[in-house]
């Protein structure tokens, strides 16, 4: 079983309307353009005063219903001392958008994903860090990882025409430059490969 945090990435890739077509309607046939899941959106310099500005996220779902992904370089804090969360107590947190700011996820690579994580691009996987809460004795945590709180979203067609008009730059993603990069230093970095990427 996947959990509740997968059932809320199925649920936003859902339509959002029924199609009222007819079943037997013709259309253009088009290829479908290429998922960008694992790869990296890198805000462009040109972006002006917006929560976007200077991020970098990694896509993590990517179809012709939308997209949604994670903001890899914008520290929120930490995690504060409860009952519940004694194994994550002081472990920094990142802000992964402004969507669900009250869900924590865990990103790690996918050989270290925890069970029932999804997996994205064959390299990256999304899991529940709940079970890292409460006792971490015989439960090592996954390395490298990060956790998120919120996620970023996009519904149909969305992300494709932000990228059209030149809001975000494609960059592929590695392990260093998503978890092993300063935070403050991804974005530059992120925009050097795009260089070098052209």
């Amino acid at each position: 079983m996947r959990g509740w945090w997968f059932a809320i990435f199925l649920l936003l890739l859902q339509p959002l309307a029924a199609d009222a077509r007819p079943q037997d309607a013709v259309d253009d046939i088009h290829d479908p353009a290429p998922s960008l899941a694992g790869r990296l959106l890198v805000a462009a310099p040109a972006m002006g005063a917006n929560p976007f500005a200077h991020t970098v996220i990694l896509v993590c779902g990517h179809g012709s219903d939308g997209a949604f992904g994670f903001i890899v370089n914008r520290r929120a804090g930490k995690i504060e001392a409860t009952e519940g969360r004694k194994g994550l107590e002081g472990v920094p947190v990142d802000m992964g958008g402004p969507v669900g700011p009250r869900l924590l996820f865990l990103l790690t690579r996918a050989e270290e994903a925890p069970p029932g994580a999804m997996v994205v691009g064959n390299r990256f996987a999304i899991g529940n860090p709940e079970p890292y809460f409460a006792d971490t004795a015989g439960r090592p945590s996954p390395s490298p990882a990060m956790l998120v709180v919120g996620y970023s979203g996009w519904g149909a067609g969305q992300l494709e025409a932000e990228i059209a008009r030149g809001d975000w730059l494609v960059v592929d993603a590695d392990d260093e430059l998503v978890f092993s990069a300063p935070d403050e230093a991804k974005w530059t970095e992120a925009l050097k490969r795009r260089g070098s990427e052209l």
